[in-house]
């Protein structure tokens, strides 16, 4: 089974029965503790993918951010590579805790047990190296969240296909301040969520 196999082990075909909308938001870390968000996308135009990540203090500003263009690949394996860098940069960093967020929760659960899936060498090596750098943590929590909880990354990922190579930023460029701020004032996304005739969430 390869990445692209295992995008579909969520799909659900059923009919929904009804739908609400959520309202989501990001959320601050623990006290003292800070929190590392990462994504991965695609440009639709010349199919390159690139990874974005962002590395935020206990009181929601920010510490560090990076985007990369990694070249041609999938989906899940720039979204595993972009968690390799962010971690690095927070080992690099000198953190003993953090909590990670990213949406794709396939990831989360390759990284939490990637004995249960099969997948490429290449995306197995990469989530080996990311297992790796979280045992140097004192404490660490990975979860996924919804897009819109991850808002600061997608703002980065406008430039991570367009650029060579690996860029880190000390200080949050121009372009993500608008969204670095919404998030420090709490600002709130409507998500549509669907719910099965079985009763199971639709997501």
């Amino acid at each position: 089974m390869w990445e692209s196999e295992l995008l579909k082990c969520g799909e659900k075909h059923e009919n929904l029965a009804f739908s609400m909308t959520v309202v989501l938001r990001w959320w601050k870390p623990t006290p003292g503790v800070c929190k590392l968000n990462t994504d991965g996308s695609m440009n639709p135009i010349n199919g390159r993918f690139g990874g974005d990540g962002v590395i935020r203090k206990s009181d929601g500003n920010w510490l560090y951010g990076f985007f990369a263009n990694f070249g041609f690949g999938t989906v899940l394996k720039v979204e595993a590579e972009a968690l390799y860098v962010g971690l690095t940069i927070a080992s690099e960093l000198h953190l003993t805790s953090l909590e990670i967020e990213t949406d794709s929760s396939i990831l989360v659960l390759l990284v939490k047990d990637s004995a249960k899936l099969v997948v490429s060498e290449q995306l197995r090596q990469t989530i080996i190296n990311c297992q790796n750098i979280l045992k140097s943590f004192q404490h660490y929590i990975f979860e996924h969240v919804y897009r819109e909880q991850n808002i600061m990354v997608d703002k980065l990922a406008a430039k991570d296909c367009e650029q060579e190579g690996l860029h880190k930023f000390g200080c949050p460029p121009d372009f993500v301040t608008d969204a670095l701020e919404n998030d420090l004032c709490g600002k709130t996304t409507p998500r549509q969520m669907g719910k099965v005739k079985n009763g199971r969430k639709k997501t």
